[in-house]
C-alpha cells in the first residue's frame, strides 16, 4: 500500500464505521443490522483488496463481528483520522460519508432525533462546523438536515 490513504467516499465511510484491534492490527465493526455489516465486507473487499477468506466473523446474541487484519491498512487509516480536521472541513461527499459510517456504527434515531454515540472532541468540532449543532448526549439538534446530508451514504438511514 502507498503511504496516503487514496480518499473517496467509500474509505471515508469506513474511517467512519470501523474500529481498531489495540495491540493487533485489525480493523472490524460490531453490529446487529446486516446492511451495515454487508457495506464493510464490501469495502474491505473491494477498497483494501481483503479476500474472503481473510474475513473472519463472529456472531454472538444477534451481535455480528467482522474482523480483518491488515496493518498497513490500519496505519493508513489511523493517519488519515489524525487529519480528520482537515479532511472532512467541507460539507462535501468525503464528509457525508464519514458521518454516514459514524451514525451506522454507533448512532440511532430515536423518533426524529439523531443521537451519535463516543464521538470525540475533533468530530464535534468539525459537526459544529459544518453547520450540525450538538447538545448533550450527542445529541444532534438539527437532526433532519444531518439525515438529508449523510442519507445518500448511510446503510442503515434507509
Amino acid at each position: 500500500m502507498s503511504k496516503k490513504l487514496s480518499l473517496r467516499p467509500d474509505i471515508c465511510y469506513m474511517l467512519g464505521v470501523a474500529q481498531f484491534g489495540r495491540d493487533e492490527p485489525s480493523i472490524y465493526i460490531i453490529s446487529r443490522i446486516d446492511d451495515v455489516i454487508e457495506r464493510f465486507v464490501k469495502i474491505a473487499m473491494g477498497s483494501f483488496k481483503i479476500e474472503p477468506s481473510k474475513l473472519l466473523s463472529s456472531e454472538e446474541e444477534g451481535l455480528k463481528k467482522i474482523l480483518f487484519y491488515n496493518s498497513a491498512a490500519k496505519r493508513l487509516m489511523q493517519n488519515a483520522l489524525k487529519d480528520k480536521e482537515r479532511i472532512f472541513k467541507y460539507r462535501n461527499d468525503y464528509s457525508a460519508s464519514y458521518f454516514a459510517g459514524i451514525y451506522d456504527s454507533r448512532g440511532m434515531l430515536d423518533g426524529k432525533v439523531v443521537y451519535l454515540g463516543r464521538l470525540d472532541i475533533v468530530d464535534i468540532v468539525i459537526l459544529e462546523r459544518l453547520g450540525f449543532h450538538m447538545a448533550g448526549r450527542g445529541r444532534v439538534r438539527n437532526s433532519k438536515e444531518f439525515m438529508d446530508f449523510i442519507m445518500q451514504y448511510s446503510a442503515k438511514a434507509h
